[in-house]
């Protein structure tokens, strides 16, 4: 479908200036599903876009973590869900213990500095630039690094309401971005996935200052406006780069396409079709291809057009008890 995108009835996608991938590249985290990656994903997309690696954004998932570093290798207070802020000051304002904390993203930040340019990879980093006239402000962070920590009585990982983004990682990146004359934040999980404690300081900060903010990991592609108390802002959750194959009819998953574009006059639109993207994560990965025309971005009036719509806030989602467990490919599957 990106291939197409000049056919296609959404226009704004015949000039695209970015795009954005939230998370969950890899099964494991391991560098040779970076590289397949790479291979049968990310250069087919920038391929298909005309666009440079320095045009991709990329933020870690929970698939991204090597879970096996986290038992094994990791001291025994970052092998437990933190509970306070202090424990999150403790681990990321101290760069040694920072560095250690991110260890288990090793692979992944190799991948990504290495092919996008992006540093730090894995922890929060920020771009600002024009596209036209306009000075687009895009700030990645990882909601992941504390996945896996938190156990149900079964044994099995249970992330919900226990995961941590820690204010000291966007408190300097917002401050870099808040000039900029639109203003992205991307991270893989919604604000309900965070600690109580942690998510009182993000979320608030976050729609404050941003004007849109991109996430995936539920696989469910949405918008949602926020207008009240934190600011105007809009939230758009990622749909699937992957769908299931149904036993009885595939070998196989199916491969597709999800794209969110943003452009003036300001309207917001989200597709999916068979496309040049497949994904890692087994039977399904949910990513933004994020189609920005942002030489055209103008997010008041994305503010109006959406008060058309009801308002839903996506804090007032039912608790979910567990992230929807997608079974492990026996080879990462891709379509070019």
């Amino acid at each position: 479908m990106l291939r197409r995108r000049p056919r296609i009835r959404t226009k704004s996608l015949s000039q695209v200036d970015f795009v954005v991938f939230s998370g969950d590249v890899a099964w494991q985290g391991n560098a040779e599903e970076y590289q397949a990656a790479r291979e049968f994903l990310f250069d087919p997309v920038l391929k298909a876009l005309a666009l440079s690696a320095k045009d991709l954004f990329i933020v870690p998932g929970n698939h991204d973590l090597s879970r096996e570093h986290v038992q094994e290798m990791l001291p025994e207070g970052l092998r437990k869900p933190f509970t306070s802020e202090d424990q999150v000051q403790k681990w990321l304002t101290d760069e040694k213990k920072r560095k250690r904390a991110f260890e288990p993203f090793d692979d992944f930040a190799d991948f990504v500095s290495g092919f996008t340019g992006q540093k730090p990879a894995a922890y929060a980093n920020i771009r600002s630039q024009f596209f036209g006239d306009e000075t687009v402000g895009i700030l990645c962070l990882n909601s992941a690094w504390m996945c896996g920590r938190n156990l149900d009585a079964k044994g099995e990982v249970n992330d919900y309401g226990y995961l941590t983004v820690g204010e000291p990682q966007i408190h300097e990146a917002l401050a870099a971005v808040e000039s900029a004359d639109v203003r992205l934040a991307v991270l893989h999980h919604p604000f309900p996935w965070l600690a109580e404690f942690d998510r009182n300081r993000i979320e608030e900060r976050l729609k404050q200052v941003c004007h849109f903010i991109l996430h995936g990991h539920e696989h469910e592609p949405d918008f949602s406006l926020n207008d009240g108390l934190f600011g105007e802002c809009a939230i758009i959750p990622a749909g699937l780069a992957m769908t299931a194959a149904k036993p009885q009819t595939r070998a196989t998953p199916t491969p597709t396409t999800s794209f969110t574009s943003i452009s003036r006059p300001g309207k917001v639109s989200s597709s999916s079709g068979a496309g040049v993207t497949g994904g890692m994560n087994g039977s399904k990965t949910s990513n933004h291809i994020l189609a920005a025309n942002c030489r055209s971005v103008c997010p008041k009036s994305l503010v109006r057009q959406s008060r058309l719509n009801p308002r839903r806030d996506l804090g007032q989602r039912q608790p979910r008890p567990a992230h929807p467990r997608c079974p492990p490919p026996s080879s990462p599957t891709f379509a070019a």
